[in-house]
């Protein structure tokens, strides 16, 4: 942003390059809003997915943990 607005602008007026460049600061401030909003919405899925691996883990374990539970009481009750 070193070169004077005339420059940047689509006009050889100083009003069309301030009014070019309000625009393009606009554009700008809005693609990097939704840039944002994307990672943002991309970090929330990677967690849901993350926590829903967890909680299969557990639910996985936990199964294993009651047939373990129940064989070893059925082996108490054969004997």
């Amino acid at each position: 942003m070193t070169r004077s607005l005339t420059v940047i602008g689509h006009s050889s007026r100083q009003l069309g390059g301030i009014v070019y460049a309000y625009h393009q600061h606009r554009y700008e401030a809005r693609e990097r809003i939704k840039r944002r909003e994307r990672e943002a919405e991309s970090e929330r899925l990677k967690r849901e997915c993350r926590a829903q691996r967890q909680k299969r883990r557990r639910a996985g374990a936990l199964d294993l943990l009651i047939a373990y539970t129940r064989r070893a009481a059925g082996l108490e009750l054969d004997t």
